[in-house]
């Protein structure tokens, strides 16, 4: 699956799908493509440091989790509730607590919420 358009990719899964390609190597074939889009369009010009960390809802897309390990042959970190990781930075943000010492907060005493 080489398309970058979702149109041109989605007949080459049904082609596969009809030309008797099973299921999950397929799923697999659009989990590289969506990896290999991500990594030529916004990966491939920074300075990559371990440890990766994958976060939003695809972190738990598994296949595209797998996929992303092995273009950048190193093993991604999907921390526990990652899909929510963006509600919580917006939150954060819009909260005033960036700069401002936490307290009351089990696990948080004493910590200060910086700005990335």
């Amino acid at each position: 699956m080489n398309a970058y358009c979702i149109v041109f990719g989605l007949q080459d899964l049904v082609a596969a799908l009809a030309a008797g390609a099973r299921p999950e190597d397929v799923a697999a074939a659009a989990c590289h493509s969506v990896a290999e889009q991500v990594f030529e369009q916004q990966l491939q010009e920074i300075d990559i440091r371990e440890p990766i960390i994958e976060v939003g809802s695809t972190s738990l897309i598994k296949g595209l989790v797998k996929a992303m390990e092995d273009i950048l042959l190193t093993k991604v970190i999907v921390p526990p509730y990652s899909q929510y990781i963006g509600a919580v930075g917006a939150a954060l943000m819009v909260s005033g607590l960036i700069g401002k010492e936490i307290s009351g907060i089990v696990g948080y005493a004493g910590m200060v919420m910086e700005a990335a």
